[in-house]
């Protein structure tokens, strides 16, 4: 049977750098000074840049649902929710470790403060479906199916991986059966995770990713229905590397969890050892100084010639029901050299140590040529977004 590539369109957005030589330190430093909750955005605008580059990248998903092997229900914009939102904030983002963390809701409404990962053992998040009778119109809001008729946990034979060459594409699908008649009008993709609830304890929890609502189907006795999830992540245009896809689909869309993982090896969030992040995430930037071109392979290896690292200021995540965007900007903050900038390299500070221990390392997410080389010294900041915008 030829597959319907369906899919809600999630769009990623700008990594938008501005260089601005506009605000010289010692104004950025009065400015400080202000109240941060009225300033921070005024801050990031007064950069002025005067560089400003749109990249896109894309992943898609989507839902089909399937009746006795006939495709019944199709649709190209499930919202997504919060919840998930929230976790790439938290972990991708670098908002663990920079002050501007989410709690988590899970599906039966517990918070929790984060999740446990460790690659290659049986704390990774996995996939599961939901299938359930609720009715009321989907939103990003929710975070769980309304009323939920079953769930099931995926493993390796019920998910599918191609590697096209400029995407990767994930066919998640479960057939559920029923020994009664029932009606299904929602459905919903979850993430399965071994979590840090706000009581300090290790439990394990759904958290919802997508969720759907469509006209009942009716199932007999004796019938089965299919519910696929189709998410195509393209990583084929700058600025994120093929590290931060990898990282977003062996983590968060739980392939880590049951042994179809891309090969990233990373220690997120809770440790065994610790009742929190033994690394907190957080995101650096340096300057390359260097003439550089992007591909999506390139990594820490090949932008070797950089400039002192720095945190973005002012880390502020924007939540709408159609995007995640994280604004800040960045200035040396003291006399330094002056440097002929090539473009920008944005990393995630991270555990790179699968076995549990500690190994802190930073994991090149982003790359930013410039069409021409800039000059700065330690006078000059610059203004940064990196976002994801789910259309």
């Amino acid at each position: 049977m030829k597959r319907l590539l369906a899919f809600i369109v999630v769009t990623i957005v700008a990594v938008s750098i501005g260089i601005a030589a506009a605000a010289s330190y010692m104004d950025l430093g009065k400015q400080l000074a202000v109240s941060e909750e009225e300033q921070k955005k005024e801050l990031v605008s007064k950069l002025a840049p005067v560089l400003m580059d749109e990249l896109r990248n894309r992943i898609k998903v989507g839902l089909r649902i399937y009746k006795n092997g006939e495709l019944v229900y199709y649709n190209p914009n499930d919202p997504i929710s919060y919840e998930w939102m929230k976790l790439i904030v938290n972990y991708l983002f670098g908002c663990i470790g920079m002050g501007c963390a989410y709690t988590i809701t899970a599906t039966d409404g517990m918070t929790l403060l984060g999740l446990e990962t460790m690659y290659g053992t049986p704390y990774n998040p996995q996939p599961a479906i939901a299938i359930g009778n609720g009715t009321t119109p989907a939103s990003p809001e929710d975070y769980r199916l309304e009323r939920q008729i079953a769930v099931y946990k995926l493993y390796s034979e019920d998910v599918v991986v191609n590697d096209t060459g400029t995407s990767y594409d994930i066919y998640f699908r479960h057939v559920f059966t029923f020994q009664e008649s029932i009606n299904v009008s929602e459905a919903g993709l979850l993430l399965y995770a071994r979590v840090l609830g706000s009581d300090t304890k290790y439990y394990w929890k759904y958290i919802l990713i997508a969720r759907d609502t469509f006209s009942p189907i009716t199932v007999s006795a004796g019938e089965a229905i299919a519910v696929e999830y189709v998410v195509s992540v393209d990583y084929s245009s700058p600025p994120f590397t093929r590290e931060f896809w990898k990282v977003l689909v062996d983590y968060f869309l739980g392939l880590g969890g049951i042994g179809l993982g891309l090969g990233v090896s990373l220690d997120f969030g809770v440790d065994e050892t610790d009742t929190y992040d033994l690394i907190r995430e957080s995101i650096y930037v340096a300057y390359i100084l260097e003439p550089i071109t992007w591909s999506p392979d390139i990594t820490n290896e090949n932008v070797t010639n950089i400039s002192a690292m720095w945190r973005p200021r002012m880390w502020v995540p924007e939540l709408t029901p159609t995007s995640i965007i994280m604004k800040g900007f960045v200035i040396q903050g003291h006399v330094g050299p002056v440097y002929t900038v090539y473009g920008i390299a944005i990393y995630l500070y991270t555990d790179t140590d699968p076995s549990g221990g500690v190994n802190a390392d930073y994991v090149l997410i982003a790359v930013i040529p410039f069409d021409q080389p800039v000059t700065v010294d330690w006078s000059t900041g610059f203004s940064i977004e990196l976002g994801l915008s789910f259309a």
